[in-house]
């Protein structure tokens, strides 16, 4: 964070100063806004990280299978809160990025 801080306002102090956002202004804050979320999200996940967390048990009722007069479900092991997040972040935050980059290819590309 204090390199893209330092390199964004190395850049900012270099280019003629306008009423508006620059192309470059936006590239910067959106990767400091990347860096960010990221950071943030890490920090939730070792605030809600226990080691000592028991793995909750799931039944599923779906898959309710019949044995004599007893119905019997499928049991599975969940997974902790930290891993959950941890699992969405890898998956979300490479398509924010991906949508991130790709509007902003295109904006410059209408723009030329």
């Amino acid at each position: 964070m204090l390199v893209l801080t330092t390199l964004f306002s190395q850049t900012s102090s270099q280019l003629p100063r306008t009423s508006y956002f620059k192309l470059v202004d936006i590239w910067m804050f959106g990767a400091i806004g990347c860096i960010f979320s990221i950071i943030v999200t890490q920090t939730i996940i070792d605030f809600v990280y226990d080691p000592q967390e028991p793995l909750p048990v799931i039944k599923e009722p779906s898959h309710l299978v019949t044995v004599g007069k007893v119905r019997v479900g499928r049991w599975h092991i969940g997974k902790p809160k930290a891993v959950v997040i941890m699992h969405a972040a890898r998956m979300v935050f490479p398509v924010l990025i991906t949508i991130f980059i790709l509007s902003y290819v295109t904006f410059i590309a209408v723009q030329a």
